[in-house]
């Protein structure tokens, strides 16, 4: 999900309801008979701008659920796979993750987020990064992440989607 999306949406929220106040404001103050044009004006900003938060979160939906069959289908955007797991059945690997993350006291609040966070470890594996440079960009991303959260995120991601990648780990 986009990171702007609830800001969008609480904005735009905020937005048609000062419009609607402000034009019931000024059609009570006025005291002209246009008292239900101006409502009805109101009531039209408000339908636009909930219509407009309605999709700006359908958008951030359709883009977590991409997100989800890409963190899924353990390939990256290349083409290439992250270790030799042809065959697996995916969610059982997203499962034995999340399940590791899990078992090794990491608190996971998001299991979309962390699924993006293992795959992206492996990524960061396959084009040459050591493992302290993987990370280190973990906790540079997410620098609230509690002590030792990201070496845990990338030992499990490598025990589940890239185990051609376990080397690294030693080093």
């Amino acid at each position: 999900m986009s990171p702007h999306a609830p800001r969008t949406r609480r904005r735009a929220m905020v937005a048609a309801s000062g419009l609607a106040a402000l034009a019931l404001t000024l059609s009570a103050c006025s005291g002209d008979d246009n008292a239900d044009d101006t409502v009805a004006e109101a009531t039209s900003a408000v339908a636009s701008a909930a219509t407009e938060a309605t999709s700006a979160v359908g958008s951030a939906a359709a883009e977590a659920t991409s997100a989800v069959g890409e963190a899924g289908d353990g390939d990256d955007h290349e083409g290439n796979d992250h270790g030799d797991h042809d065959g697996d059945d995916h969610p059982d690997k997203d499962r034995e993750y999340l399940d590791a993350l899990r078992d090794n006291g990491v608190t996971v609040h998001d299991d979309v987020d962390f699924l993006i966070r293992g795959h992206d470890a492996c990524r960061d594996l396959e084009v040459g990064d050591s493992a302290d440079v993987v990370i280190a960009k973990y906790y540079e991303a997410h620098p609230e992440a509690p002590e030792n959260e990201g070496a845990t995120v990338l030992e499990a991601a490598v025990n589940a989607f890239c185990p051609d990648y376990a080397p690294a780990l030693n080093n």
